[in-house]
């Protein structure tokens, strides 16, 4: 099969330089998209806005990901993915200033990791692999 678009290669030494940082998803605010203290996300570090996507940003000292988009009035919506938090996306969207915004992301997610074996990549992760 003839890909039009090639997929990226991605190195062990990409996932240990500073291009990409490996970062867990803490809480449930993501679920069912993301599982809290179970999955996690690659980010590529930004100091800006980029374009409506998942993010990483500092929250209470921890670092959170959160579905953010323009809001077009020099604002930043973001949005949990949980219902709980609200029936709605509306519902679930907290607005911030883009200088709030800029002050506390930390990265863009450009991929989701999922566990499937928790117990294995806790082995993997004490040997060092």
């Amino acid at each position: 099969m003839n890909d039009l678009f090639a997929p990226p290669v991605l190195t062990r030494e990409t996932f240990v330089s500073r291009q990409l940082s490996i970062v867990p998803v803490r809480g449930d605010g993501m679920s069912p998209t993301l599982r809290g203290n179970w999955d996690y996300v690659l980010a590529a570090p930004v100091k800006t806005f980029a374009y409506d996507s998942l993010y990483v940003v500092e929250q209470f000292g921890q670092p959170c990901v959160y579905r953010c988009q323009s809001m077009g009035t020099g604002q930043i919506g973001m949005m949990n993915d949980n219902e709980a938090y609200g029936k709605t996306p509306a519902d679930r969207m907290r607005l911030v200033p883009r200088e709030w915004f800029e002050e506390h992301v930390l990265g863009i997610v450009v991929c989701d990791l999922k566990v499937r074996d928790p117990g294995l990549m806790q082995k993997a992760w004490e040997a060092g692999l």
